[in-house]
């Protein structure tokens, strides 16, 4: 050992016994006191929040204590020694270890750079010519045709499966899968998707009975961020033999459901007049609005640069707003475009409210609802958010013939709107608003009866609308994270962020878990599709179709 390696027993005590340490213990009390306070003080709203603040707390924690080590080793003229110290605690982590992306809570995913997991390789070949849907050799007893179901709500009205669950449901299969956090569409014997396979941006469909590659569709484009990850958001909706898709940078596509061929495509970026750079500043996580048919009309969130179009034009229709845009579902042409707001990442619900068939879209800003025929807005409502920052991930819900229902984290709850018809056209106003309920972030509540079921800041919980009262609550240490939530009949189905299946009791007197499996391997932000009494569930690596048992009748 070297001279200046060496450190006298005497001189070491004075150092890491002294003054000095017991500064360094009370840094550290601290630090660990506002890392463990952060999680439990009442006024800190969103778990995001209380997080960040717990892992800030943590590493300066960590800093302190290296910079005080590396700091006596050189007091003591241990150079060598203070340059080990700063490499095996600063350059080596960081060379071993990477972020592989984020929580909904706002937690680094880490994995070990050398030792990360192999992919299985991709089906890139279909398997044969496909055919049309044979009703004989129907797998499914239901289809689920779109984003949150056929109804686009959330809920599938009849539950085909027998519950409570002996053991867990066996695998009809399971593949690997393309980056990306698109759900499937099923209908007949086929189910459709949308994944990154390096490059390319595909949509993808699979037989349903075996999981194999029916065909797919490619195309040269790729979305990505540290915070959102990889790959298209939207999921697909099917509707009369063909699929509508939207991908991360906004191409639409329309295809041939049996074989795949393209229909017609639309490119909202080049339509708006702006740059894939210019959108992803405005647009952070990429375009999530899953496809809304209605009529003859194909339609999504448009989002632009600027919401003046005064004398823009596509093929001598008149560009005047950004909010939405309704596409021909036939031909792809444009119809109209309406709304003055930026987009967020909340997809287009169809409701009847006050009597008026409408479109209703939760923008970047506000919520505002559409007449079906030609775009003209009818109302409008603030909605606090920002498409770069805290932004409004879910779609409002219908709770009765005036009422929807508006959900957010980042602390600001949910609120109940009403809406009236006046002399002067349609009035939104609050029925009541409650920072601390349904606080939904990359999911969406669902409703029954006057009661919501919803995964608020990554925990369960049942609430009372009418008298906007929590019923009850998933205790902490269970809760499933911000995964994704269907209803079915009298079951909810959670896809727990983390990839395991919840099966929920969907009653309003306990948190009543029937049973929970395992299922995907890591972080899981898409929405599951329920197809009769199959469970089909995916994330960024894999999917799986579970055959649940069949429901006597």
């Amino acid at each position: 050992m070297t001279t200046e390696t060496k450190l006298s027993t005497r001189s070491a005590g004075n150092f890491f016994q002294a003054t000095r340490l017991r500064r360094l213990g009370g840094f550290l009390a601290v630090m660990a006191a506002i890392g463990i306070a952060a999680q439990f003080v009442p006024w800190i709203n969103d778990n995001s929040v209380r997080n960040v603040i717990s892992v800030l707390a943590a590493t300066l924690a960590f800093l302190g204590f290296a910079i005080w080590l590396i700091r006596g080793c050189l007091q003591q003229g241990a150079v060598v020694l203070a340059i080990c110290v700063g490499v095996a605690m600063f350059i080596l982590p960081v060379s071993l270890v990477r972020i592989r992306g984020f929580s909904g809570a706002f937690l680094p995913d880490l994995e070990v750079r050398f030792f990360s997991r192999s992919k299985p390789p991709l089906a890139s070949r279909p398997v044969a010519v496909p055919s049309e849907v044979d009703p004989e050799k129907r797998l499914a007893t239901a289809d689920f045709t779109q984003f949150l179901g056929t109804q686009r709500t959330g809920v599938v009205p009849q539950r085909a499966f027998k519950m409570p669950l002996a053991v867990a449901p066996a695998k009809l299969w399971q593949i690997p899968l393309g980056e990306g956090w698109s759900g499937f569409a099923v209908v007949g014997d086929r189910c459709v998707t949308q994944e990154q396979r390096g490059e390319v941006e595909s949509v993808t469909c699979y037989r349903l009975e075996d999981g194999a590659l029916l065909w797919i569709h490619e195309t040269n484009n790729r979305h990505e961020t540290t915070m959102g990850g990889i790959g298209p958001r939207a999921t697909p909706t099917i509707q009369d033999g063909r699929v509508y898709t939207q991908g991360a940078n906004g191409l639409v596509l329309c295809l041939d459901l049996y074989s795949g061929t393209e229909l017609w495509r639309q490119d909202l970026l080049t339509l708006a007049g702006w740059s894939a750079e210019e959108s992803i500043a405005a647009i952070a996580w990429g375009r999530s609005g899953s496809p809304l048919i209605v009529d003859s009309l194909c339609v999504l969130p448009f989002g632009a640069p600027s919401a003046d179009f005064q004398g823009r034009q596509h093929d001598g229709i008149a560009l005047e707003g950004r909010s939405l845009i309704a596409l021909d579902v036939q031909s792809g042409e444009v119809r109209w475009t309406t709304g003055d707001d930026q987009i967020s990442y909340a997809s287009p619900i169809l409701m009847t409210l006050a009597q008026q068939r409408q479109i209703v879209i939760v923008n970047e800003k506000s919520v505002s609802g559409h007449a079906v025929e030609d775009g003209k807005t009818l109302w409008t409502a603030p909605w606090r958010g920002s498409s770069n920052s805290g932004a409004n991930c879910a779609a409002a819900m219908q709770v009765d013939e005036t009422g929807f229902l508006l959900g957010k984290a980042y602390g600001r709850g949910s609120e109940l709107v009403e809406l009236r018809a006046t002399d002067e056209g349609f009035q939104a106003e609050t029925r009541w608003a409650k920072s601390s309920l349904l606080k939904t972030k990359l999911t969406h509540a669902v409703v029954q009866g006057g009661v919501t079921y919803a995964l608020s800041d990554g925990m369960l919980e049942c609430v009372d609308l009418d008298a906007a009262r929590r019923l009850w609550a998933q205790p902490r240490g269970r809760r499933y994270g911000h995964g994704q939530l269907l209803l079915v009949e009298d079951t909810l189905v959670v896809q727990c962020e983390t990839g395991e299946i919840a099966l929920v009791a969907a009653r309003t007197d306990r948190f009543e878990e029937l049973t929970k499996f395992s299922a995907l391997s890591s972080k899981t932000w898409n929405i599951p599709a329920v197809a009769g009494n199959l469970l089909l569930v995916r994330n960024d690596v894999e999917a799986i179709c579970f055959e649940l048992p069949p429901r006597s009748r």
